[in-house]
């Protein structure tokens, strides 16, 4: 996206006027390269142990942390399709992110570094097209999709909605569960009428769509009330699309199961099950979770399902998502963001669309708050 190339080219610049000063930058590990040039085209350098010239474009470099900026996490070895010297490039990239991100170790041992910051993604417009243009128009990038309302559009029609947007894709679990009980064709209550229909209909979407540039994930096909359902699903996703499916940790789950997900070292995982406790004024309770959940995700950027409280500023969400935003329309409430994510009376004056577009604005900088 234009905003983060012209981000890279500034940084970039930065970086260049630093280095021709020391001379030298070193690897996350601590090792030294010497640089030896920086001239219009390329970075040449020299490691510590004074080996063969190497050499990283600017181009390239630029790419890179365009890259970051756009993905918010990665892990070294992706710094692979940028140059064959991934581990100088990833030296280069702490070093140019040093103020505003983290390094962390993985259970594998690779090493992932990490914006600070929560991207926020806006939800409740899969069938909401001006919504879709006020997000956009006001600065908006990301959007929450779901699978519940896309299966009944033609492609056509929601990658148009989206140009200039990109998307994560949610499973619409919660939508069908609904809908099952509007129908009340069944008894037992569960988030998902976990059939294998829906499932494979899931996968085929999945398959369908996983190359489209716009979509940056799928989130897994959970099933609140029964984990063990929801590891299949996410297994059986994993396995028929070789797609980015996101883990859904539910709060009813176990807390050794969301190890296990943490295990795995995942781009993303999901906390979803917050939104009722805090419905029903648990906010105590919900803040006890998360400072768990934290504990245990040191090394996991997290996403909150339906977060668009202060509990953004309170814990380093990575990401997340809620039609809040939407509130002043939807139930008439006229709040605004303001500090640390709090919401306030909005002026008498404002109409509702002056609320829906303040809030845009607002939630829109979150990734750029790096406190």
């Amino acid at each position: 996206m234009e905003q983060y190339k012209f981000k890279a080219r500034t940084l970039e610049r930065l970086f260049q006027r630093k280095i021709l000063k020391n001379k030298r930058f070193q690897t996350v590990k601590g090792k030294i390269n010497y640089v030896l040039e920086y001239d219009s085209k390329r970075v040449v350098f020299q490691t510590e142990n004074k080996e063969s010239l190497l050499m990283i474009s600017r181009s390239k470099l630029r790419q890179a942390i365009s890259y970051i900026y756009f993905k918010r996490t990665a892990v070294r070895k992706e710094m692979e399709q940028f140059s064959k010297y991934s581990s100088a490039l990833f030296g280069i990239l702490f070093k140019i992110f040093e103020k505003i991100c983290k390094v962390q170790t993985l259970k594998s041992g690779l090493l992932r570094l990490t914006l600070k910051g929560t991207r926020f993604f806006f939800s409740g417009l899969c069938r909401a097209p001006k919504d879709m243009e006020m997000v956009r128009k006001e600065g908006g990038q990301f959007v929450l999709l779901s699978y519940f309302n896309l299966r009944k559009q033609p492609s056509e029609r929601w990658l148009n909605q989206l140009s200039g947007l990109h998307c994560l894709v949610d499973s619409g679990a919660y939508s069908f569960f609904k809908q099952k009980l509007k129908s009340k064709k069944h008894e037992q209550l569960t988030m998902f009428d976990e059939s294998k229909q829906v499932l494979e209909s899931y996968a085929a979407f999945i398959n369908e769509h996983k190359h489209r540039t716009e979509i940056v994930g799928f989130i897994n096909l959970d099933v609140v009330g029964d984990p063990q359902k929801t590891k299949e699903n996410y297994r059986y996703l994993l396995e028929h699309t070789q797609a980015n499916i996101i883990p859904v940790w539910q709060v009813s789950d176990t807390y050794d199961e969301l190890e296990n997900l943490v295990n795995r070292d995942p781009n993303l995982l999901c906390i979803g099950g917050l939104v009722p406790l805090l419905q029903s004024n648990q906010k105590s309770v919900v803040q006890e979770i998360l400072q768990k959940v934290f504990s245990i995700c040191k090394n996991t950027p997290v996403h909150g399902l339906g977060i668009a409280n202060e509990l953004i500023t309170k814990f380093p969400f990575h990401s997340v998502d809620s039609i809040a935003w939407l509130s002043a329309r939807k139930d008439g409430s006229r709040k605004v963001y303001a500090e640390s994510a709090k919401r306030e009376n909005a002026p008498s004056d404002w109409s509702t669309t002056d609320i829906l577009q303040d809030n845009i604005r607002y939630l829109s900088t979150l990734e750029y708050s790096y406190v």
